[in-house]
């Protein structure tokens, strides 16, 4: 049993965790999706993309005056993109991180719609 206890502390002290400026280097771009559904969806992951979903939530604004409802955008970003956001963090986990997110009009357009953080799960 203590080998078991040693090796697990071995393993937690040598993983590597995403430090916070290593996540501020990455930036998730993506672009708006009109159409929602399994076929649609399938469609993106097999041309190499991914469909997402983001939740604007203004519950966290103390004054009531302030909060609005809740928003949900449709997006879709390159697999490419992704794969290599989490080869260059080399951690083992991807769950509750912090990410720029930014928002723009087509796969190649320079224009941005949107800049915000965004928290992935």
């Amino acid at each position: 049993m203590s080998r078991w206890w040693r090796g697990l502390k071995t393993t937690v002290q040598t993983s590597t965790a995403p430090s916070l400026s290593a996540c501020n280097y990455h930036t998730i771009q993506a672009i708006p999706r009109e159409y929602t559904g399994n076929r649609v969806s399938a469609r993106d992951r097999e041309q190499g993309r991914i469909p997402a979903v983001v939740f604007n939530q203004s519950l966290l604004q103390k004054d009531p005056v302030n909060r609005y409802p809740s928003r949900k955008q449709l997006l879709t970003t390159e697999r490419k993109q992704i794969k290599s956001i989490l080869k260059s963090l080399q951690a083992p986990f991807f769950c509750a991180t912090t990410f720029q997110l930014q928002i723009r009009v087509g796969s190649e357009s320079s224009v941005l719609l949107d800049s915000e953080e965004s928290l992935t799960h």
